[in-house]
């Protein structure tokens, strides 16, 4: 398939898988905060967070690393994944069994903390960033997308059980995330090998030079939830959480492109122009971020008040941390740009400057202003986290800031001055906050039209290819 046609179909499988998705997910949380309320749901997002801490562990770095050896050699991409899985596999087997020993002999509901536990079994098979440099986003997000809607689908029937258990929900996920791990191991069998890699252990240690810091700052992403509920109680937790979920909603046809630009950074490297690659890899992230956070900011509290009216105090924290993933999705393209180009030191920097200044911010506002202070924390520290990236890429990278961001900035605005007008009326809520969708997702297709789409659609990932030379 022609390079550039392959980039716009994978656009498209993106885009519609991400849809499936965070439909399919929002209607779960919305159905299983209306089951749990505000405290069973803070602990339903911290049990979920044990599993994600712990396979953030067994990952220590190494999808990463293998992502750019598979780059430079991708003939032995099925070699170099099993060799990841295994990895994972077995560290991700030690994490749960420790944690599972010690729920059941601390714990005082050992059940329910063992259980969150083994999602990190499972985990060992989410290797997306490595899907992506082997060319297999497309199967990897249909099976994501059919993964989703069995967790939909798990979740409609406790529910309609009237289960009101935090454990069962978690065990929901579990399945959904099992019957993944199955698919994705099918994929991975069907990919060419050759040639030995390093074993499990020689492996983890050749890997360690990133891994602490980008198991700190994952650990401290995957334990957010945590950190809250001991620094601001359970309600702050759960409050945290709605708005996290919603988040990752907007945020996914970000975490999508994001996913799409990965290995042409990686290939600009080495046989590519790197800087003009990030700046292109900058003006896409910020027309799919920063527009959807325009609209999300106008309609933080109908959106928050889905989950049931005692969420509404959540809108403020949605604004904040929509901001936030806004300013973290742009950093990550200045790491990926790093770590492509062997600057391992300055990406492991930027990953612990980010880890440390949420842990510390967090334990200065949380205790005061709850789930608000947290949103601040995370503004500031994501802030910061892509002024180093910018800075350590290159002064031509923020010279032409103001040029890859006034696209952004004029979609944004449409968004927002549309949503605005639709949610003005008398109508009842739920037909406002449909209108409000309509007429702010109508003016973002509009904005990106004609500022990007317009003139070049029918040769839209031309310029990133040539100047990546991904694929060439």
């Amino acid at each position: 398939m022609e390079v550039s046609r392959s980039v716009r179909t994978t656009l498209i499988a993106l885009a519609v898988g991400s849809v499936l998705q965070r439909l399919g997910q929002l209607v779960a949380i919305v159905w299983l905060c209306h089951a749990l309320g505000p405290m069973g749901a803070g602990r339903w997002a911290m049990g979920l967070a044990v599993g994600n801490l712990l396979a953030v562990l067994a990952g220590t770095g190494l999808r990463s690393h293998i992502a750019r050896a598979i780059a430079r050699e991708p003939a032995a991409a099925g070699t170099w994944l099993c060799a990841a899985i295994r990895s994972r596999l077995w560290l991700g087997a030690i994490f749960a069994s420790v944690t599972t020993a010690l729920a059941l002999a601390l714990a005082d509901e050992p059940w329910f903390w063992a259980i969150c536990a083994l999602p990190a079994l499972p985990a060992a098979f989410e290797l997306r960033q490595l899907f992506d440099v082997v060319d297999r986003t497309r199967t990897e997000v249909a099976i994501e997308a059919l993964a989703g809607l069995g967790f939909l689908l798990a979740v409609a029937i406790a529910v309609a059980l009237d289960c009101r258990e935090p454990t069962v929900y978690i065990a929901c996920h579990l399945l959904a995330r099992s019957a993944y791990a199955v698919a994705a191991a099918h994929l991975v069998a069907r990919l060419p090998r050759c040639g030995t890699v390093p074993g499990t252990w020689q492996l983890i240690r050749t890997a360690s030079g990133v891994a602490g810091a980008q198991t700190a700052c994952e650990a401290v992403g995957s334990g957010e939830v945590w950190l809250i509920a001991a620094l601001g109680g359970d309600d702050a937790a759960g409050l945290f959480a709605v708005a996290q979920r919603l988040v990752g909603a907007a945020a996914l046809p970000s975490h999508q492109l994001t996913r799409l630009l990965l290995p042409h950074l990686f290939s600009a490297a080495t046989d590519g122009d790197i800087g003009r690659t990030l700046r292109t890899a900058l003006r896409a992230t910020a027309l799919a971020t920063l527009p959807l956070a325009a609209g999300g900011f106008v309609m933080a509290t109908p959106l928050c008040s889905l989950f049931g009216s005692q969420f509404a105090a959540a809108a403020p924290v949605l604004s904040l941390l929509l901001l936030a993933t806004v300013l973290q999705h742009l950093g990550w393209q200045c790491s990926h740009a790093q770590f492509g180009c062997a600057r391992d030191l300055a990406y492991a920097r930027g990953l612990l400057l980010q880890a440390v200044l949420l842990v510390v911010g967090y334990a200065a506002l949380v205790p005061q202003w709850h789930a608000t202070g947290a949103g601040v924390v995370a503004v500031l520290a994501q802030a910061l986290y892509l002024g180093f990236g910018m800075m350590t890429m290159g002064s031509r990278i923020l010279a032409d800031a103001t040029a890859w961001l006034r696209p952004a900035a004029l979609v944004a605005a449409t968004t927002a001055i549309a949503t605005a007008i639709a949610g003005a009326g008398n109508t009842p809520a739920g037909w406002r906050l449909f209108a409000q969708f309509a007429a702010g997702g109508g003016a973002f297709l509009l904005g990106l039209w004609l500022v990007e789409l317009r003139q070049r659609g029918n040769r839209l990932g031309e310029g990133l290819v040539q100047a990546s030379g991904f694929r060439r």
